[in-house]
C-alpha cells in the first residue's frame, strides 16, 4: 500500500471516530424522572468535574468553586440543582423574561461554547423552579451534564468576573465581599 492510500484510510478512520464521538455526545440528552429531577448525575460526576477544574484552573480555584456550588445548591440537594445542575443561573431578564432559547440572554454562554466546542449547546434547556429562599418561580438554565456546568461557571468566573467568586452573587463590592466571606465558611469534600 502506498502512503497516499494509507493517509486516506487513516483520515477516514479518524474522521469517522470524531463524528461518532460528537454524535454520541450530542444525542445524550438529559434524563429526568416524573418529578422533573435529573436522574443522570451522581456525586462521582461532581468529583470528576472538580478534578477537571483543578487541572485547568488549580486546586484553590476548584475548592472555591465547590464552595460556590455547595452554597448555591444546598450541598447538591436543592430542587433547582436537581432539575438543572445549575448553581442558580437564571435566564437573563428576571422572572418575566422570555429568553428561553440558547444562550438564554447569556452572551458569555455562547462565548464559552465558541471557545469550547466539545460542549454541545443543543443539550442546554430551561426549567421553571421556585427559588429556595423566596419561593418565587424563576427560570433557570439547565446544563447538559455536571462537567459542562462546572466548566462554564469556572470559565465565567475566570474570564468574565476576573477570578472573583463574589461577583457570581453580585457586582456590588460590599455584597461580593460578604458572599466571599460566606463561601469561606463552607467545607469542601471533593476538591
Amino acid at each position: 500500500m502506498n502512503w497516499k492510500t494509507f493517509f486516506k484510510i487513516a483520515l477516514i478512520i479518524i474522521g469517522s471516530y470524531l463524528v461518532v464521538k460528537w454524535l454520541s455526545k450530542k444525542l445524550s440528552k438529559p434524563k429526568f424522572d416524573t418529578m422533573g429531577n435529573r436522574t443522570d448525575w451522581s456525586l462521582e460526576d461532581v468529583k470528576n468535574a472538580l478534578a477537571k477544574v483543578s487541572q485547568k484552573y488549580g486546586t484553590d480555584f476548584a475548592r472555591k468553586l465547590e464552595q460556590l456550588y455547595r452554597i448555591e445548591t444546598g450541598h447538591f440537594t436543592s430542587g433547582q440543582w436537581k432539575k438543572t445542575l445549575s448553581p442558580g443561573m437564571e435566564i437573563a431578564g428576571g422572572t418575566t423574561s422570555t429568553k428561553n432559547t440558547f444562550p438564554f440572554g447569556w452572551s458569555s454562554l455562547q462565548k464559552f461554547i465558541n471557545a469550547n466546542p466539545n460542549y454541545i449547546k443543543e443539550n442546554f434547556y430551561v426549567a421553571r423552579v421556585n427559588e429556595n429562599t423566596t419561593n418565587i418561580g424563576k427560570t433557570y438554565v439547565g446544563f447538559p451534564d455536571v462537567e459542562t456546568s462546572f466548566m462554564f461557571i469556572s470559565w465565567f468566573i475566570k474570564n468574565i468576573r476576573n477570578g472573583r467568586f463574589g461577583y457570581w452573587k453580585s457586582l456590588n463590592e460590599s455584597s461580593a465581599l460578604s458572599y466571599e466571606n460566606a463561601l469561606n465558611t463552607i467545607n469542601t469534600k471533593y476538591a
